[in-house]
């Protein structure tokens, strides 16, 4: 094994331990939601089928390469003449076989592998091995793409993985169409170096005239092998070295021993004879020695021209990986892109809905207070003014019915603002599921189920009100000369404890003057007194509402890290592919 095959391989087990230490981030990334565990799911699948599909071409490309001489391959169209340019190398360069079979058969053995022009010859890939000044080469003819290749897809994809160079033979005299060009780039891509070989179409009888013979390339045909030219740079870049143009019929005729099977390649022969006047004459005429000397480059310097053929297949294979990621990267960012929005809506109206309701009930709780002192003073002056019968049970009784009403009245304010509070969250979490299953990522539809931290962040917010009463009035009490209130503190709810009259003396308008004053001053230090311990009891409902929506907004941005992180190790993996193409792009001519 060669110190550059030994580079190369390493460079394939770097690529591979790359892929998967990617593949692995991707598995081990699990969100708190199924929901989002379902799109990271579909996010990683269309990677991993990506990253897998990568993995097998790299094991490919590493299978099938040649080292130890340069491996050219013809392909093309049926009937081009693909053979025919193999068979006269194999009579210059004395290939083995030919060699064996012409011993055997002296009377002659060639021109067997050439078709008839009547149907496809070539159906499986054929390798030739010789020497061109001592240093080896191999030719594989390849099956033909304007027959029924797909019957024998793999072999042409066999054969040109195994070549350094492909030598792809145009043989109509016009330039490809459509089709062909279509099949050039499924099967070419950017593996190898190509030339294209314009095979001039012609029989013996197209040169029996002496203007014919004067040059090879008519007005017309120069036109077409320009024509080839564009279309072979434009289908495949900077991969393409140029073109060759020759008649592939004229060189064999001007070398071959014709097997007697093949007596139509004699006659041919014999009427180039007579109008060209000898066999060397017809073989300079067929330009057949500038693929010679091609080649002859090619393999003097085989060493390096087979690290740069592997090289510029592992440039194209990373390329191909890297373009294909992105793009599957690219369009599934859309979705996320699109989901990570819709997330972040979901979050900010969340927080705003948690907001208003948390205003509503400090501000509504704070009026409600107010109004409890406010009605309990209006009460404690109408006793005081008039005849109510016993004053202090009178007040007794109206001091507990009007706190627990009141009571009754914050807490249903509350309940019934915290409902509609979970009927909006609600809401807005069915909005998103749409948002998330509308985004179709890899055409797996799914929907957004939220962790149970979100369901009890909401359940709980129906708070019971059984305690309601630590919320207010560690007592009320009155040290006037006439009217008291006493104890309205009930640490089991909202019980106003019983006024304590102290009859007047004496009637008369200023003794109830003084009394009210005095029970005005004293509700009114029992509000001052217990607004902060209220204020307390409500600020305990606030944190509340303030940790459910914490628990909610963090349910959800628990996954969008994680889906950030996912994206991190896309694009992770993207880079590194783009990163190894840049290193080899930049090697030495005939380096790794």
């Amino acid at each position: 094994m060669t110190k550059e095959q030994i580079q190369t391989e390493e460079l394939v087990k770097h690529y591979i331990r790359s892929l998967d230490t990617q593949l692995d981030n991707l598995k081990k990334l699990n969100g708190a939601n199924s929901g989002f565990n379902d799109i990271q799911q579909a996010y990683a699948e269309s990677i991993t089928s990506s990253i897998n599909k990568a993995k097998a071409r790299i094991e490919e490309v590493k299978n099938g390469a040649v080292w130890d001489n340069l491996v050219i391959a013809f392909f093309g169209e049926t009937n081009a003449g693909k053979s025919t340019i193999i068979e006269t190398f194999r009579i210059l360069f004395c290939e083995e076989e030919r060699t064996s079979n012409l011993q055997k058969n002296p009377e002659g053995v060639d021109g067997l592998i050439v078709g008839t022009g009547v149907s496809d010859c070539t159906q499986v890939y054929k390798e030739y091995k010789m020497k061109i000044s001592g240093v080896p080469f191999t030719l594989i003819d390849v099956p033909g793409i304007e027959g029924n290749e797909a019957l024998y897809e793999n072999e042409i994809k066999e054969a040109l993985n195994k070549a350094h160079y492909v030598f792809y033979v145009q043989g109509q005299n016009k330039k490809p169409d459509a089709g062909t060009v279509g099949k050039i780039k499924k099967y070419l891509r950017e593996w190898v170096k190509v030339y294209s070989i314009y095979n001039v179409r012609g029989v013996a009888s197209n040169y029996d005239e002496d203007s014919e013979r004067k040059s090879l390339l008519t007005e017309g045909e120069y036109k077409i092998e320009n024509q080839i030219k564009e279309t072979f740079a434009e289908v495949l870049g900077h991969t393409y070295m140029g073109n060759i143009t020759l008649q592939a019929y004229l060189a064999l005729c001007s070398k071959a021993k014709f097997a007697p099977s093949r007596s139509d390649l004699q006659r041919g022969q014999n009427k180039l004879h007579k109008y060209f006047g000898d066999l060397d004459s017809i073989f300079q005429f067929s330009q057949f020695e500038s693929i010679i000397n091609i080649v002859f480059k090619k393999a003097n310097n085989f060493t390096k021209e087979i690290v740069e053929a592997n090289k510029e297949k592992h440039k194209a294979l990373l390329l191909s990986i890297y373009e294909e990621l992105k793009v599957v990267n690219d369009e599934q960012e859309k979705y996320v892109s699109k989901l990570e929005e819709s997330i972040k809506t979901f979050q900010k109206n969340v927080k705003q809905d948690f907001s208003a309701s948390r205003n509503f009930i400090i501000n509504n709780s704070t009026r409600k207070y107010d109004l409890i002192f406010s009605k309990i003073l209006d009460m404690a002056m109408y006793a005081i003014s008039h005849d109510v019968g016993d004053k202090e049970a009178y007040c007794k009784r109206r001091a507990t019915e009007i706190t627990s009403e009141m009571a009754d009245s914050l807490q249903n304010d509350i309940s019934e603002e915290i409902k509609n509070l979970n009927k909006t969250i609600y809401k807005r979490k069915k909005d998103l599921d749409q948002e998330i299953a509308s985004a179709n990522i890899s055409e797996q539809k799914t929907t957004l189920s939220l962790s149970p931290d979100f369901y009890s962040a909401l359940d709980k917010l129906d708070f019971s009100f059984g305690d309601f009463g630590n919320m207010i009035l560690a007592g009320i009490s009155g040290v006037g000369a006439y009217f008291a209130l006493a104890n309205f503190w009930n640490p089991l709810g909202w019980i106003a404890a019983a006024a304590t009259f102290v009859v007047w003396l004496l009637g008369g308008r200023d003794k109830e003057a003084e009394a009210k004053e005095e029970m005005r001053k004293n509700i009114n230090k029992a509000k001052a007194d217990n607004r902060s311990s209220f204020n307390a009891q409500i600020s305990k409902i606030i944190e509340n509402l303030d940790s459910r929506c914490n628990n909610i907004t963090k349910s959800v941005d628990k996954d969008r890290l994680n889906l950030n992180k996912l994206r991190n190790y896309i694009q992770s993996a993207i880079q590194s592919i783009k990163t190894e193409y840049s290193k080899l792009n930049i090697s030495n001519y005939g380096t790794i």
